[in-house]
């Protein structure tokens, strides 16, 4: 995935609206933002359809761990995750038809959930 220059500003700047009253510095979510393009820009594009997820929660270190366990059979690619403090996201490719359950059972936790539909 290759984003623009103005896309990156943007998703900076949509990721730092998720954490604006959580005291996250803006070093660490252009960081973090940085880290994952750079990830998937080395990935070759999935021979399926798949969607992006992306799974953010307050005091939840354990959210890869816990999606699983509420989603058995939900298979989590191209995994990753980073905390800054209580926060912790997680990115990962989903099968198109996973996405519902995998959004609802992390809704379910009280975590946050953004998708791109083509990746």
């Amino acid at each position: 995935m290759v984003l623009s220059p103005a896309e990156r500003v943007e998703l900076v700047q949509r990721v730092r609206r998720l954490v604006t009253n959580r005291a996250v510095d803006v070093t660490v979510v252009r960081s973090a933002v940085d880290r994952v393009l750079a990830t998937l820009a080395t990935r070759e594009p999935p021979a399926d359809e798949s969607r992006v997820v992306a799974v953010s929660a307050e005091r939840m270190p354990d959210l890869a761990s816990r999606l699983r366990g509420a989603v058995p059979g939900t298979v989590l690619r191209e995994l990753a995750v980073a905390s800054a403090g209580r926060h912790t996201v997680l990115v990962a490719r989903v099968g198109a038809g996973e996405v519902d359950v995998l959004s609802a059972a992390a809704l379910g936790m009280g975590a946050q959930v953004a998708v791109r539909d083509r990746a």
